[in-house]
């Protein structure tokens, strides 16, 4: 891992790409089926051996994999920021960049959701973004000083800057429906997280379940304190 190394630079950080679709407090997580769930990260236990294909141990579900996968990655950004920045001063943090519609990720889906899906972002929930867009935001979460706080989940508000026109920039407020990802650099907020990203529980397991699987080697989360004390001298704390 390169987190000691990070620990040494300036204004180091680490940010997740996570989802609307992984936070089921929302109308997009937690309105359309299949529904974010890790269950009892039971596909994580079972180290994901074969026949084992989906976080939960259930049946495979690609809609539900790749939300399934986002709400890791939040859970995991939460559970580095309890762990570790205190420690190394590195900020950890998630983020929604918005629905990037038109992307290669529905390129399985039938052609007329591939034509009207990002005209539907557009015009009715207003969630739209381009791919570029979406890249300019990972970039200010990166880079921006208001987004140098750990342990938040970035969302951005206002009119999409692409697709709608020119008079959509800069809304203020959300646009109607199920929830504006637009807006520019000053729309950015810290958005709420809902209780299953937010559980200490499942975020302890998911840490133990994936260092297992992948073999990481984590720092201590303890920092090194340097002292001139001889500590050969001490003979007992009370």
């Amino acid at each position: 891992l390169l987190m000691n190394t990070m620990a040494n630079s300036a204004d180091p950080r680490v940010t997740m790409v996570g989802s609307v679709t992984g936070n089921d407090n929302t109308v997009g997580g937690g309105g359309v089926y299949p529904i974010a769930d890790l269950h009892d990260l039971d596909g994580f236990k079972a180290g994901f051996q074969r026949p084992i294909e989906m976080a939960d141990g259930y049946g495979f579900i690609g809609a539900k994999a790749y939300k399934d996968s986002k709400l890791c990655l939040m859970i995991l950004a939460n559970f580095l920021h309890a762990k570790y920045h205190e420690s190394t001063g590195i900020t950890f943090s998630s983020m929604y960049p918005g629905c990037i519609a038109e992307s290669p990720l529905f390129r399985e889906k039938r052609s007329w959701f591939r034509k009207f899906f990002p005209i539907f972002m557009k015009y009715i929930t207003g969630g739209f973004v381009g791919e570029h867009e979406a890249g300019q935001r990972l970039f200010q979460v990166m880079q921006d000083p208001r987004c140098k706080k750990s342990g938040v989940y970035w969302s951005w508000n206002g009119g999409p800057r692409e697709g709608r026109g020119a008079e959509a920039l800069e809304k203020g407020g959300q646009i109607s429906g199920g929830g504006g990802a637009g807006g520019g650099w000053d729309s950015i907020f810290e958005n709420d997280q809902s209780g299953k990203v937010l559980n200490l529980d499942t975020g302890f397991k998911l840490f133990e379940y994936a260092t297992k699987i992948t073999g990481a080697e984590w720092p201590s989360a303890v920092p090194e304190i340097e002292t001139t004390v001889d500590i050969s001298r001490i003979i007992d704390v009370v």
